[in-house]
């Protein structure tokens, strides 16, 4: 079995801290990615394995290589990763949790070595990432797609096919030059995955971790020339994105670009109505189409008022409006009791008030992905 290793490894972002359990301090961690000769553990071996993981503050890059295809050198891949996982409580990999981490065990079982992923924290970058599957629009969810999208660069080439006909020529004649490649190939999945902890700034977004930088009315031309009024936000992300990144989501428009994330939603003008919780506390006035409090109600002509019902207990504004999903600490109004779409109102106080532009941007976020 060879053994390689790069020291002093620069790779761990910040943005690891949204993918990990509050209680994952940096030196619990690793990474790893597995090379095998096929997908089934019973006729396939493993043969590379390459892990990231940090030890005293310091990052390094390990892998253990099989020399030969039997069973000697795969026990001796297997035993030098179970030695090297010893200390480790949580595993990061891209789709391990479908192929790498039951391969492995089932490998380990075999060998009646003891698996390193017992009673350790898994973290699955694909599984936690797949929910942003729809608004990043890559050809497919694979990792290589996902590392290009966050501005990685590989040197390697080969896919994991191609690979198992470069690993099993080495395994035969040893050449230095396939030794690169295999080395080379394994060591850019596990660099990848650390620069797909990148789009913790996007999971930062969708979970409302985010403070109020500016927002502005704007006026932007359509298409067939006609003027429309948007709301631009801007927002603060406690992490940054490394390249400029666009969206579209229903009734928004969203960029990011570093830390700064902008959002600009349509300005609707109209008449909504405010429909009142505690409707038996009201009369309704047919001729007006609104209800009044009963404490004013009484002085109106019995015979133009009645008990308000829930579907007519409502006062009409009018003014501008945002169109409002989830449930935001503000009033919402509707076009009908019936109607599912809630707005809320363009105000002044909306403008004033921060907080209440962070719990309507957060509810409309979280309506949108679950992260």
């Amino acid at each position: 079995m060879l053994t390689n290793k790069i020291f002093n490894y620069q790779f761990l972002p910040e943005s690891a801290k949204l993918f990990l359990p509050a209680d994952i301090e940096e030196d619990d961690i690793l990474f790893f990615d597995i090379e095998t000769t096929g997908l089934s553990h019973r006729n396939s071996r493993v043969y590379l394995i390459g892990a990231a993981l940090c030890t005293d503050g310091k990052w390094e890059m390990i892998q253990f290589l099989a020399q030969k295809e039997n069973e000697k050198e795969e026990y001796a891949v297997l035993e030098a990763f179970q030695s090297l996982c010893a200390r480790k409580r949580c595993f990061l990999h891209f789709n391990g949790s479908t192929f790498d981490i039951p391969y492995l065990q089932h490998k380990y079982q075999s060998y009646r070595l003891t698996s390193p992923f017992k009673d350790a924290v898994s973290v699955d970058l694909y599984r936690t990432l797949r929910p942003l599957r729809t608004i990043l629009q890559t050809e497919n969810f694979r990792q290589k797609s996902l590392e290009s999208l966050a501005g990685y660069r590989r040197q390697d080439a080969m896919d994991g096919k191609e690979l198992i006909k470069v690993y099993r020529t080495y395994a035969k004649t040893g050449g230095e030059t396939l030794l690169n490649l295999l080395f080379l190939h394994n060591h850019d999945d596990v660099e990848g995955m650390g620069c797909l902890l990148a789009f913790g700034a996007l999971l930062a977004l969708f979970r409302g971790n985010f403070r109020m930088r500016d927002i502005t009315a704007v006026t932007d031309r359509a298409m067939d020339g006609s003027l429309l009024q948007e709301v631009l936000f801007t927002v603060q992300l406690p992490l940054s994105f490394p390249t400029r990144l666009s969206f579209s989501l229903p009734c928004a428009y969203v960029t990011l670009e570093k830390d700064c994330c902008k959002m600009k939603m349509p300005l609707l003008e109209g008449t909504l109505k405010y429909y009142y919780p505690d409707y038996k506390n009201y009369y309704y006035l047919p001729l007006e189409d609104e209800a009044v409090h009963k404490s004013v109600g009484v002085y109106v002509d019995p015979a133009c008022r009645e008990k308000a019902k829930a579907s007519n207990c409502c006062k009409r504004v009018s003014g501008y409006f945002l169109r409002a999903f989830g449930a935001p600490q503000i009033p919402l109004l509707k076009s009908s009791y019936e109607s599912g779409d809630c707005y809320i109102q363009w105000t002044d106080s909306f403008l004033r008030n921060p907080e209440m532009q962070i719990s309507f941007l957060s509810e409309y976020l979280k309506s949108q992905i679950r992260v």
